[in-house]
């Protein structure tokens, strides 16, 4: 093929954009001479920046929030001096679809899920994801068939290394706190969700980060915006041993370097677990039972992780009944004596592999 570049779009949050790594993977692989351009919001651009085989991230928020119109008229013009052929949509966006083709991108892929993509995109892809047929990851990979990729020549491989730069500003950021990582082991625990899916309790959390602390030695580093910060203040109160809530003092790329240092990640369906899965730490997520929101589809997708989900039947197809579901809260049903000992288990067999021994 051409040397006209490939544009990838989402523009939405962190996990999704981690979902997509696996996709600049491919086609770096597939289409080494074309140039590699991804849109991402400016909240989650900086798990794309100086991605290995992607040429540069354009930056694009929603026109309702920090975009002008002449922001838009400039992104505009960005793209059609990039000698961008093809662009592909991970996710509709219409604003992101209507810059697209006023940039003159002559290729306009991406998943039809809106009457107006029958009319903007050049070619399209019929995807129930509510079906959660398959895990987020796999629809992303699999529209690539669109451009000729096949799925043999699909890399569902997940990684994500932090920068060296990010790494040293999170370790300074740590010790100006009192807190030294490198003399102390810890865990990263992520308590808040953006309120897409179910959470456990709070209380619940610290329950366990109290018993995991107690048990492992591990420190335990509370992380968050500083929008959580009252509430990683709660939950501190009632976590016993060495525990340190960053509640927005890392940026995002310090915060990826952060996790990628823990022993261990627990938390709900949320950004930061597809960072912990993407940079290899070891995993305990708590997920709902709701079909769309489930681990099916939303789930770590590395081999180091555990799933809780509570074992009701859940009849909810895209958000929670709340009070109208017989088994609500049904998130309590997941006990922390269950998540402790998966948790503990899960630690255990990765402090064995690490120093190459098996109890197989």
């Amino acid at each position: 093929m051409d040397n006209n570049g490939i544009l990838i779009t989402r523009t939405d949050r962190i996990g999704d954009v981690v979902l997509t790594l696996p996709v600049i993977r491919t086609l770096s692989k597939v289409f080494p001479s074309r140039p590699l351009y991804f849109m991402a919001s400016s909240y989650a651009a900086p798990i794309v920046e100086n991605y290995p085989g992607l040429t540069s991230v354009i930056v694009y928020d929603s026109a309702d929030d920090s975009t002008t119109v002449g922001r838009v008229r400039q992104i505009t013009q960005q793209l059609r001096d990039l000698n961008i052929k093809t662009a592909l949509m991970l996710y509709y966006d219409a604003e992101v679809l209507s810059i697209i083709k006023k940039a003159g991108i002559k290729e306009r892929f991406g998943p039809l899920t809106r009457i107006s993509g029958l009319f903007n995109y050049t070619r399209f892809q019929t995807q129930h994801r509510s079906k959660v047929q398959f895990h987020e990851l796999e629809y992303n990979l699999n529209l690539l068939k669109m451009l000729g990729v096949t799925e043999e020549q699909f890399d569902p491989t997940l990684e994500l290394s932090p920068t060296p730069s990010s790494y040293s500003l999170a370790i300074e950021k740590l010790r100006q706190v009192g807190f030294d990582a490198f003399s102390r082991p810890y865990m990263v625990l992520h308590v808040t969700c953006g309120g897409s899916a179910l959470n456990w309790r709070y209380s619940y959390y610290a329950e366990l980060a109290s018993r995991l602390s107690e048990t492992t030695g591990l420190s335990v580093l509370l992380t968050g915006s500083d929008k959580d910060a009252v509430i990683l203040s709660s939950v501190k109160q009632h976590i016993k041993g060495n525990v340190l809530s960053t509640a927005g003092i890392f940026s995002l790329k310090e915060l990826i370097a952060v996790i990628a240092g823990a022993k261990l990640f627990v938390g709900p369906s949320t950004g930061p677990m597809h960072v912990a899965a993407a940079t290899g730490v070891p995993v305990v997520a708590i997920f709902p039972p709701i079909r769309v929101q489930s681990a099916n589809r939303w789930g770590p997708y590395n081999k180091e992780s555990v799933v809780l989900t509570p074992k009701v039947e859940c009849s909810a197809k895209l958000n929670c009944l709340k009070e109208k579901c017989p088994n609500y809260n049904c998130m309590d049903k997941v006990s922390i004596d269950e998540v402790f000992e998966k948790a503990k288990k899960l630690y255990d067999d990765s402090c064995a592999k690490q120093m190459g021994l098996s109890f197989e």
